[in-house]
């Protein structure tokens, strides 16, 4: 049991997150390419969405712990099952959020630094979404004693979540780069074939 103790501390530890986050806030604020303080926003939005869940997850894995030490494993998986749901939608969320901001960044040509944190942070927050979305599957199979573990839940999750951040990347208005107007070459005697 210290091992599910060790993998839901884990999980549901978003302070590394919530590091990083804090490094992106001060490298852009820092960035003379930010003037726009509407692109500084979203990173503190997500920031704020992160940290205050702070003690809601210091409690929750305490919870998780005291149901494992106790023995009490239809319980604990019950309340792995809700947390699940929770967190994997805030993430989700934020994600959302970020995905069109990383599209909108892009479009205003942002600096390269700050472009390449915002897909840090992203990566970040899939990852931590993926480990949300799995770790109910992983202390399924370990509580019950099976060999396998069945990650179809977990994936069709994650099929789900796909398409939500399809439909948040087609709702962003980019406006369409014009193209360089290609100059006619006025045409020559060798040219004309009459």
């Amino acid at each position: 049991m210290s091992y599910l103790i060790d993998l839901t501390g884990r999980t549901f530890d978003f302070h590394p997150l919530s590091r990083e986050l804090s490094s992106l806030i001060k490298s852009s604020s820092a960035d003379a390419t930010l003037a726009d303080q509407t692109m500084n926003d979203i990173p503190h939005q997500i920031s704020d969405a992160i940290t205050a869940q702070t003690v809601n997850t210091i409690k929750y894995r305490e919870q998780l712990r005291g149901l494992l030490e106790t023995d009490k494993r239809e319980e604990f998986l019950d309340r792995l099952s809700k947390g699940m749901e929770y967190y994997s939608k805030l993430l989700l969320d934020q994600r959302k959020i970020l995905v069109k901001h990383i599209l909108l960044a892009t479009a205003a040509k942002r600096g390269k630094r700050y472009m390449n944190d915002l897909k840090d942070l992203d990566q970040m927050l899939g990852q931590y979404w993926l480990q949300v979305t799995k770790v109910h599957a992983l202390a399924n199979g370990i509580v019950n004693g099976h060999e396998t573990f069945d990650f179809t839940a977990a994936q069709k999750t994650h099929e789900q979540a796909r398409e939500a951040l399809a439909v948040a990347i087609s709702q962003v208005p980019v406006k369409k780069k014009k193209g360089k107007k290609k100059k006619k070459k006025a045409s020559t005697e060798e040219d004309d074939p009459a």
